[in-house]
């Protein structure tokens, strides 16, 4: 999708190289523990893409909680109308449509694919899974900070970052 990117190869040469730390910002695994160890307290809110999937307005329900700007159940309508999948993947604020293609060309890949929970399973083989799987069990779930420019556009508050969580591999729980 990211023409400046190199090409990733196929999906075992990329995820080898990924588990590896061989790709931009070097090792996953390494960041996710940088974020576990850090000094930030109560200052990280943990979610899950499937928490996000399975309840949108009370997850941003909770967001809002937890940022201490206690929306009203409008606003977070509102904001879960503009954050659905159908909603984002049309949004040229959030879809990268607005990019060039000579650096992001959607037709190779698009930045947002399907916007369902556990299509992973459909491209990792039974071994990919286990690779995955055994490099990152000793780790804590990956955080993002997630800013979501039409969130704020769409209802005219500020901008929210949002802590997401990668969707969590078989087997791991969080704590």
């Amino acid at each position: 999708m990211a023409a400046f990117l190199d090409d990733p190869g196929t999906f075992q040469e990329f995820m080898d190289k990924f588990l590896q730390g061989q790709v931009m910002f070097g090792k996953w695994t390494d960041h996710v523990k940088s974020w576990r160890h850090a000094d930030l307290g109560d200052k990280i809110l943990f979610t899950t893409y499937q928490e996000m999937v399975q309840n949108l307005q009370g997850t941003l329900g909770e967001f809002s909680t937890f940022l201490g700007t206690n929306l009203s159940q409008k606003t977070l309508c509102g904001i879960a109308e503009h954050c659905c999948f159908k909603n984002m993947s049309s949004n040229c604020m959030s879809n990268y449509s607005l990019v060039p293609k000579e650096y992001m060309d959607p037709s190779l890949s698009p930045f947002l694919r399907k916007g369902i929970v556990g299509d992973w399973k459909n491209h990792f083989s039974p071994e990919e899974d286990l690779q995955f799987s055994a490099c990152i069990m000793g780790i804590k779930p990956l955080i993002l900070a997630v800013l979501m420019p039409c969130v704020y556009h769409a209802v005219g508050i500020k901008p929210l970052i949002l802590a997401v969580l990668m969707p969590l591999p078989v087997g791991i729980k969080l704590p």
